[in-house]
Parts: structure tokens; sequence; C-alpha cells
């Protein structure tokens, strides 16, 4: 394992606060990254959020998670009374009503409380909040953050995935005032982190605030084992996927800004047998319908439809129902081809991770991809608007057939992402905001 090589900094206790540390979604997984590099770097970081499911990994040897962290059901976005206040300020522009905005200044001073407990008891010299300043979900959280934050002075980065304003359900509401104050704050001693430049425009563009870009990552440094282990052998079996069968991972949550329906379409026109697995669960971005619309297009289109999000975790385990429960590496390493056909994302963690464990990728030029990825020069099967042209499926089918080429294009792939998004540029950008 190569060591840091950043400068050292005096030892700081950290302390990291979200709505939720949980799943697979990208906002947890980088924020284990940033754990894992204070870590090289000498610090303690200390977790708070309203779910926690820390990967063993983060955790000091001879801790428990206990002992580094604090759960708040009142930070969960699905909290009952969080939920009430987030359908009272959404969807509708009449004014708050009063009702609301005593639930509101009630949880938000109690999630002030909760936060001073926190920094007191674990001696917290610097706060990170990990996209609880930026999206709305849950806005007591945000007000209590923005308060405590500016009445301490403690020093802080707001580490910002997604803006509400990047988000159409947003658009409509009765807070206006709320979003100013809170998503994200102004406070003078909050260092701001985007995650790409588009961001960083739009930040300085409608509120006048500065930021830094810190891209996503992966430990492109420490490579994983390519081998197939007896465990991730048992992939195929444990979802009745042929062993001749091409498998096409979709490793996405089920929201409608994946455009999985467009990965659909791809595997229904491939010559080869093929099936699709969708590695996340379905998603939190509102209770629309999608998993049964994609389902159902699915058995339309006539394509094999697996999906592993309840058996996809941190730690290999046994379920309830006895089948296996596989981590990242199982499965892609299964894969032999990734699809990545969304419409918009705010970097995309899931290209990281296919660039990481050497597999193939198609896609979609969303603009984040058009403006930070694309000039670095991977070599990803490309689509535009979600069309798929049928010299692109011959392309496909070319690659992953030729073994050969996918160790070519996924060789200098990772090159790419070892110069760019790696944990030693992650370390020297943080080095500069400590």
């Amino acid at each position: 394992m190569e060591h840091s090589s950043a400068q050292k900094h005096d030892h700081r206790n950290i302390g990291i606060v979200s709505a939720r540390f949980a799943d697979k979604d990208g906002v947890s997984l980088e924020t284990y990254k940033w754990a894992e590099v204070f870590r090289r770097m000498g610090h303690d970081s200390y977790f708070l959020a309203g779910e926690m499911d820390i990967p063993q990994g983060i955790i000091p040897n001879g801790k428990r998670l206990e002992d580094i962290s604090r759960v708040d059901e009142s930070f969960h976005f699905d909290n009952g009374q969080i939920k009430e206040v987030y359908n009272s300020c959404f969807g509708t522009e009449e004014c708050l009503a009063g009702k609301a905005k005593k639930t509101i200044d009630g949880l938000k001073d109690e999630i002030r409380d909760n936060v001073s407990r926190f920094v007191d008891d674990f001696s917290i010299d610097l706060l990170v909040a990990e996209n609880a300043l930026t999206i709305p979900m849950n806005i007591p959280l945000g007000l209590a953050l923005s308060e405590f934050i500016s009445e301490s002075n403690i020093p802080t980065i707001a580490h910002h995935h997604d803006f509400y304003w990047e988000r159409k359900r947003f658009k409509v509401n009765n807070i206006k005032n709320i979003l100013d104050a809170a998503f994200p704050s102004s406070t003078k001693n909050i260092s701001n982190v985007v995650i790409n430049s588009i961001a960083q425009h739009n930040l300085y563009s409608k509120r006048g605030i500065s930021s830094s870009i810190i891209p996503n990552v992966m430990d492109f440094e420490n490579p994983p084992d390519y081998t197939l282990d007896e465990y991730s052998l048992t992939f195929r079996k444990t979802f009745g996927i042929d062993e001749e069968e091409y498998i096409i991972l979709q490793p996405t949550r089920i929201v409608r800004r994946k455009k999985i329906e467009n990965a659909i379409d791809l595997v229904s026109r491939l010559t080869e047998k093929a099936c699709l697995v969708i590695s996340g669960l379905d998603g939190d971005e509102g209770n629309d319908g999608y998993l049964k619309f994609i389902a159902d297009y699915a058995k339309e289109k006539g394509v094999k439809l697996i999906l592993t999000g309840d058996y996809v975790n941190h730690t290999h385990a046994i379920a309830k129902d006895n089948r296996r429960i596989y981590n990242l590496r199982d499965v892609y390493l299964n894969a032999d081809l990734v699809t990545y056909p969304s419409s918009h994302e705010g970097f995309g963690n899931a290209l990281l991770e296919a660039v990481y464990f050497k597999k193939p990728l198609v896609v979609n030029r969303f603009s984040v991809y058009e403006q930070d990825i694309r000039p670095k020069g991977f070599k990803f099967i490309e689509i535009n608007n979600n069309e798929i042209p049928e010299d692109t499926i011959k392309t496909i089918e070319t690659m992953i057939s030729s073994p050969s080429l996918v160790k070519e294009v996924t060789d200098h792939n990772y090159r790419i992402g070892k110069e760019f998004f790696s944990y030693k540029v992650l370390e020297e950008e943080l080095s500069k905001l400590l």
C-alpha cells in the first residue's frame, strides 16, 4: 500500500454530519473515502446522522461503531416529522402555515443542541457537512447546522453533491428565505466544496459563494484483486444467470434520471444472450412508480432483469432468505459491461467504479461528463441524448467478445483515473483546506 505523500497536519478530530450514512448512495460512498483519507493524514473521524452503516474498514482497530458515532433519528429525511415539514414546503407556493413554522423551529433547536453535544462529546475540531447544507431533504437539519456553525465559529467544510436548483421537485416551494439561508449557508467559517465545475459556476452566479472543486475519487493507488474468488464465483448461480450469458451491469439506484430504460433497450438489441443486473435499490427521489415501469418495460422488451440491490452491501453475509450478500467488487468483477445512461449526475461515482474494476463502460454524455470527465481522455463507449445507433451496438458486441480489447481499453482508463481521480488527488485537495 502506498503511503501518504501530502504534508502532515496537526491531529484533528473531524465530525462528519449528514442525514444518513447508509446503502450505496454516492454521498455515503464519498464520505467513507474522505474518512479513509483523513485517517491516512493522521486525523480521526466521528459520525453523526439519522442512519449509520459505516463499513468496518472505516472503524479504527479496537473500537466499535458506537464509539465513533451518534445516531439521531431527527437527522433522517425519512423521519415522520421531517417528512411532514418537507411536504408542507414543496409542491406549493402557499404561505407556510404557522404550525409548520413552529415545527421547523422546534426541530431546528433540538437538532442544533444535538450537534453541539456531539461536538463536545468527541472534542470535534472541524465539521464536515455532507450534503446536509446542500439539498433540502431535511430542512430543520440545514437550519440547525447553519445556526450552530455561525454561533460556535467552528471551522467547517460543506461538501456539496447536488443543489436544490438541480432537481425539478424543489422548484415549486414556499421557503425561498430558508433555502437562501441554509442551502447552502454563506457563513464565513464554512469552506465550500463542490464536485464539478458546473456546480462551482452556478453556486457563485446564484449565491455569490466561492468554492473549491474536489471530484469523486477511487483508491487507484491500490487496485483491487481482479480474480474471481470462490465467493464471487457464486454470484451467477445465486441469481440464476447462465454461464454463457453476458452480464450487463447498471450499478445505480432505480430513479428516473438514471434512464435505466435505455439500458434495457441496449440489452434487447444485443445478438448474444445477456441479462441486465441492477445493483442499486429503488430510489429515494419520490415514489413515482419508476421501478414498476422498469420491470414492465423489461418484460415488454424481452430482457431478463435482475434486481440485486437487497443483496449488495459492504461485507459478505447471508440474507434472511438465505441468499448470499455480495460486495461491489463481486458485482463488478462478474459484469461484462457497465451501462451509465443517466441524463444528469453531479459527478458519477459508478463511472469511476467501472474504471477501478476495469470494466468497459457505456456512458451517456450528460453535462458534467462533457465538462469535467470527457476531456481527461477516457475510452468509453459514448451515446448522446440516449440515442443508441446500430454501429454503437456493434461496437459493444465487439468489445464484450474480445478480452484483449477490454484489457487495452480498461488499462488505459485506469491510468487516466489514477492521474485525475485518485485518493492522492483527494489528499492534496483536503490538505489545502486544512
